[in-house]
């Protein structure tokens, strides 16, 4: 049991090590990274490439929310012209043009 643990405890002291060496060269390097890795560990994975996708697409509608502001960001999406609720015509969500 303690030979697993010493394994263990090796292997995450190794991915932070390369974690901490990627995140040094600046975000870009980071995210270069983290994308291998994630490529690499649920490629391997059943549905992996499914998953794969699916979490791209969760972390690029995220980042387009948070660059226009949570309720802003989300508001835009949705296709309303403001956060307070209003559509583009003035007349509220229930009455479109």
């Amino acid at each position: 049991m303690a030979a697993l643990q010493n394994a263990r405890e090796e292997h995450v002291a190794a991915e932070l090590a390369a974690m901490l060496e990627a995140a040094e060269g600046g975000a870009e390097q980071f995210e270069l990274y983290v994308r291998v890795k994630a490529e690499a560990d649920l490629g391997r994975a059943p549905y992996g490439d499914v998953m794969l996708v699916t979490l791209g697409r969760i972390y690029d509608n995220q980042a387009r929310i948070a660059s226009g502001g949570l309720v802003e960001g989300t508001m835009a999406r949705c296709g309303h012209a403001g956060a307070d609720g209003l559509g583009s015509n003035g007349l509220g969500a229930g009455a479109r043009s």
